[in-house]
């Protein structure tokens, strides 16, 4: 008698529960809805402008390509889940196919490229709005106006020096006993490294294998100049990671990229023991930046869409989750994540020269090497293509003066 006096209680309890939602439902739900306003209730609300928007990704700089197109899908599934209608088109692209294309008519709504990569300067920009503190050393870069940026950066690197540690103790050469070494460290140790092997077929190593980007740290007017005799004559970057790789050099200007592959060969049991140095202080540290620009479609609504997308990928969560899972540097002020190249590239561009190559210009590998032999041309064509902004102006993160 007692179970089912329970059973009865329980029962009058939960059918009152349900009255009471019910009667809640009715007061706040309009009195005739329909199944389909209903689940409407529930989803995103739909887009300001619905179609697709067509980004093209041009990724170049290889350190975390891969990632970075990664980040860059996951941001847009995200942003497409809250504006429903709307679709972002990712299409990896190359420079030439970027030219092609451009010489055709036809134009993204989005474009992310590495900075010197490409000129996108013809295409109509829309300036985008952005609240977050940027990192000070990408700041002098940065094409402004009224209304915001015209590209923005979103991820970034830098070069630091490789040096093969075995080949050193076999020359007897003396490594650097710290971070704030010079520039003239730095030949004397190529100088050490440059040298034949073998006897039949002799080997030519060279002291420094660079390219591009990482010749630019000596490219500035009035900067040291290499000496051609240390210089592995590699044109690409490939070119001269397999030269350093290969021990045919002894001292490579790499990146994060080089560095991770020398890891995953010694994890492999393969390679060779290496120092990583940051650039000598007295050397401009050249910055490589992914930049993202939007495009003016002739559409408010559409090229708002897409201002709106990029102002995301610049958001504070955005940046900490692709600094961490890209291994890369954030655009914005301390949401980059820890860890000893990035600490190397922060403290370098905190306290030392950058040098950033312009986004809207286009810079060829052939006048970087030209430029870093010391031809005055070159260097002179690199300044007009790129921004040099020496210590002190940017000193622990202040503002540039």
């Amino acid at each position: 008698m007692m179970k089912q006096e329970v059973r009865w209680r329980r029962t009058l309890l939960c059918t009152a529960l349900a009255a009471a939602v019910t009667v809640a439902a009715l007061l706040v739900l309009p009195p005739r809805i329909a199944p389909a306003d209903a689940r409407r209730l529930f989803e995103s609300p739909r887009s300001a402008w619905e179609g697709a928007l067509s980004l093209w990704h041009l990724g170049g700089w290889r350190t975390a390509a891969g990632s970075r197109g990664e980040q860059l899908a996951r941001v847009a599934a995200w942003y497409e889940n809250r504006n429903k209608g709307l679709y972002i088109q990712i299409e990896n692209v190359t420079a030439e196919q970027f030219s092609a294309r451009l010489a055709a008519g036809r134009q993204p709504d989005i474009l992310t490229w590495p900075g010197g990569m490409v000129s996108p300067e013809t295409l109509p920009l829309v300036p985008i709005p952005f609240g977050q503190e940027l990192e000070t050393a990408l700041v002098p870069a940065i094409p402004w106006a009224q209304d915001g940026a015209l590209a923005v950066p979103w991820v970034w690197g830098g070069t630091v020096v490789l040096i093969n540690a075995d080949m050193a103790a076999r020359r007897s050469a003396a490594l650097p006993d710290g971070p704030g070494w010079t520039a003239e460290e730095l030949l004397e140790l190529a100088a050490q490294m440059e040298h034949r092997t073998g006897r039949s077929q002799s080997i030519q190593v060279y002291g420094i294998a660079a390219a591009g980007e990482g010749l630019l740290c000596f490219a500035v007017p009035g900067a040291v100049s290499l000496p051609d005799d240390v210089l592995d004559p590699a044109s690409t970057l490939w070119q001269a990671w397999e030269s350093f790789a290969g021990g045919r050099a002894g001292i490579l200007m790499g990146s994060q990229w080089e560095v991770a592959a020398i890891e995953r060969l010694r994890g492999q049991g393969k390679g060779f023991e290496v120092l990583v140095m940051p650039v000598p202080r007295d050397l401009a540290q050249p910055l490589q930046v992914q930049w993202m620009g939007v495009v003016d479609s002739g559409e408010d609504a559409r090229s708002g869409m897409a201002v709106r997308f990029a102002e995301t990928l610049l958001s504070a969560e955005n940046q900490s989750v692709i600094s961490e899972k890209t291994g890369c540097l954030s655009a914005l002020r301390g949401r980059s994540g820890s860890d000893a190249v990035r600490d190397i590239l922060l403290s370098a561009a905190a306290s030392g020269a950058v040098m950033l190559v312009n986004p809207l210009r286009q810079l060829a590998q052939t006048v970087a090497l030209e430029a870093a032999l010391g031809d005055e041309a070159a260097r002179r064509a690199v300044s007009t293509r790129c921004f040099y902004v020496p210590p002190p102006c940017i000193q622990g993160g202040d503002d540039v003066e």
